[in-house]
């Protein structure tokens, strides 16, 4: 998989509470959570329990999440905030069918 944390030191610091907030109801409200490993949802649990989802470590973990869950949602969100170059990143990442 693309090197999320990477992309992520590119959006601007004033982003990242809003992201967060997408990406955390976007995967909340996912029907294929059964998909994520636990230890991807352990540390999203850890980032959430210092309150530090709006990190850019805390955002590459859902964007990784939610990535592998509903790629094309992570994409949707990330074009809605304008961070196209990382939505086609994400769009390029995730294999065909």
């Amino acid at each position: 998989m693309m090197d999320i944390r990477e992309m992520v030191k590119g959006i601007p610091r004033s982003m990242h509470k809003m992201l967060s907030e997408r990406l955390v109801d976007a995967l909340l409200e996912s029907r294929e959570g059964d998909k994520l490993p636990s230890s991807l949802a352990k540390s999203i649990l850890f980032h959430w329990q210092k309150d530090t989802l709006d990190s850019e470590d805390g955002i590459a973990l859902l964007l990784e999440a939610l990535t592998r869950l509903e790629p094309s949602k992570a994409e949707s969100i990330l074009n809605e905030l304008g961070l196209v170059e990382l939505a086609e990143r994400v769009r390029s990442s995730v294999p065909g069918p």
